[in-house]
């Protein structure tokens, strides 16, 4: 299962991702989500204990995410155990990297910090 940038870093002196973003961001009116039409859309699915998100682009504050053809996947051990999951994106622009994540807790759902404002903070 893979998560990627659409536009990675590099070392070859061009237009950087962050110049993208600002671009992005504008267009897509600052909205987060998923992009229509774009792979399975990053529908997600459980089948036993196994929880997935399809192929698609995410889009979170410009920055364009996407999770290829096999998709991305959380199993849970416990089926028998309540629990209460949160899915999330997690983009680290100063090691440069992008990564879906969950959290878990057995009393309610979990609240995911929504971190730093990425334009402002690069």
């Amino acid at each position: 299962m893979g998560v990627r940038w659409i536009r990675e870093a590099s070392d070859t002196p061009n237009v950087s991702n962050l110049d993208d973003v600002r671009m992005i961001r504008y267009a897509y009116g600052h909205q987060d989500g998923i992009l229509k039409n774009v792979g399975e859309q990053a529908i997600s699915s459980v089948s036993g204990n196994i929880f997935k998100i399809g192929a698609g682009v995410l889009v979170l504050q410009g920055w364009e995410v996407e999770i290829d053809a096999n998709g991305w996947s959380l199993t849970v051990d416990d089926v028998a155990t309540k629990r209460y999951y949160a899915v999330y994106l997690e983009i680290n622009l100063a090691a440069q990297t992008v990564a879906i994540k969950s959290v878990c807790d057995s009393t309610q759902t979990p609240t995911v910090q929504a971190g730093d404002d990425l334009s402002a903070y690069t």
